[in-house]
């Protein structure tokens, strides 16, 4: 059973990483605005959680 959290916890960060490098480079504009600004840390890992 550890192992399978252990595997299902790295698979579910390997695809929120992935999908939202995915998303940036889908949106250039984005990724500008988020080299701009020095806060960004929480917003973009909150967006990225619920999905948006």
């Amino acid at each position: 059973m550890v192992a399978l959290l252990l595997v299902t916890g790295h698979e579910t960060t390997v695809n929120l990483l992935g999908n939202g490098a995915l998303a940036l480079l889908n949106h250039p504009e984005q990724l500008g605005i988020l080299r701009g600004e020095w806060g960004w840390k929480r917003p973009l890992k909150n967006s990225a959680l619920m999905g948006r």
